[in-house]
């Protein structure tokens, strides 16, 4: 079960008082949960009871405007009532029914800690477009492909139903820093059309990363993005030990919303190219979150792999219309993303009776056959993602079935 501390780390001692308030609730919430997982016969209304915990705690500790601006609770109200509706729907199943006060937890537990975060880095108690929480963590592997993950937090005001993004694009001194050969599909692209934006010194793209953002409140809180970036991306330089980082928060139009820079003084030491190249989540369309619906991917394993044929487990948090059909795709890819068979390797079609759900999906699939490239005959890239009726790519993910 994991727990407050997971998901923030400060060593600031009133920052530290803060939080700790918070370690009894989520205590409080797992031997909850815990007690669901093993109680028998029927369950008492935990909707009702969890909403009363939720928002007695909101008011516990004084976040100046964010009790007001967020909601009685800080789960905005449309995320509450979805969940909360299955959570009453599934008493009578007792896994099902802690897994989803899990998933409520986490991101109740998320949110909260964004905000103590946000406070403690603006002191002002205004909430303006904002990026902060910012971090670096090396050594992450994505589809066989080594990367380091910037995350941060972000918050956006007055443009509920619009998109917005966060770009990273990183320098060398005062230069962009173009994308290798292989990583053509990193190069910077526009918001209204994919079109590279070529650098003074090189006739490659300079090196960009985005992320979406959903927008569906007045004041949204976006917690926890995470953007892997593979090293072997970037065309840094041989000698270069100190890469800055670039976030900027726009809106659809490309208008800078907020800004922030990192700092990077490892970059002697990244890991040197492995051979294998992985494309863009732009070029893809491919995001771990849809920035419309709020449907997210949640996680995928290789249950089994034999030769050409593989058994995958996908997870999916699905948001949607009660009743509306969903489909499960699988595609095999090269490394520039391009589709290897022109069409899919499976696809399953969901049905589902409420409007929030938790998706497990098992899928066997084959890869016998295909015109692999010869360097990667062996290891193809596979992405299973999430459409809806309208065959609209929501959510999902890549793996590579052999890494090196």
């Amino acid at each position: 079960m994991a727990t407050l501390t997971e998901f923030t780390t400060n060593d600031n001692a009133a920052l530290e008082k803060e939080l700790s308030l918070y370690s009894d609730f989520g205590l409080a919430m797992e031997e909850l949960i815990e007690n669901l997982r093993l109680a028998r016969g029927e369950h008492a209304d935990v909707a009702l009871i969890l909403k009363k915990i939720l928002r007695k705690e909101s008011s516990k500790l004084d976040l100046g405007q964010a009790v007001e601006e967020f909601g009685r609770s800080v789960l905005d109200e449309s995320y509450f009532n979805l969940i909360s509706q299955e959570i009453l729907s599934s008493l009578a199943n007792r896994i099902k029914c802690a897994n989803l006060l899990f998933e409520m937890l986490k991101t109740y537990l998320n949110r909260k800690c964004s905000l103590i975060q946000y406070q403690h880095e603006y002191s002002s108690g205004e909430y303006g477009n904002s990026l902060f929480n910012l971090k670096i963590l090396h050594d992450r592997v994505q589809a066989g492909v080594r990367c380091f993950e910037i995350s941060c937090d972000a918050i956006v005001t007055g443009r509920p139903l619009e998109a917005a993004w966060i770009t990273v694009e990183a320098h060398n001194g005062r230069n962009f820093i173009p994308v290798t050969s292989e990583y053509l599909s990193w190069g910077a692209e526009s918001f209204r059309a994919k079109i590279a934006a070529a650098d003074q010194q090189t006739d490659r793209p300079r090196f960009s990363a985005i992320f979406p953002i959903s927008l569906r409140q007045q004041i949204e809180l976006a917690t926890d993005v995470k953007i892997l970036i593979p090293y072997a991306a970037l065309d840094k330089g041989e000698d270069t030990s100190r890469i800055s980082l670039h976030l900027c928060l726009k809106d659809k139009a490309g208008k800078k919303l907020a800004s922030r820079w990192l700092e990077d003084f490892s970059a002697l030491n990244w890991p040197r190219q492995s051979g294998l190249a992985l494309p863009s989540p732009q070029s893809l369309d491919l995001w771990p979150e849809d920035p419309r619906s709020g449907s997210r991917f949640l996680g995928l394993e290789v249950v089994e792999l034999t030769g050409t044929e593989a058994v995958l487990k996908s997870r999916f948090e699905v948001i949607g219309d009660k009743g509306r059909d969903f489909f499960i795709k699988y595609r095999a890819l090269n490394a520039q993303g391009e589709n290897l068979t022109g069409g899919d390797l499976a696809s399953s079609k969901i049905s589902f009776s409420a409007n929030y759900s938790l998706l497990q999906h098992l899928q066997r699939i084959s890869w016998h056959g295909l015109a692999l490239e010869a360097d990667n005959s062996k290891d193809p890239i596979i992405e299973a993602a999430l459409y809806d009726s309208m065959n609209r790519k929501l959510c999902g993910a890549l793996i590579r079935l052999v890494p090196r």
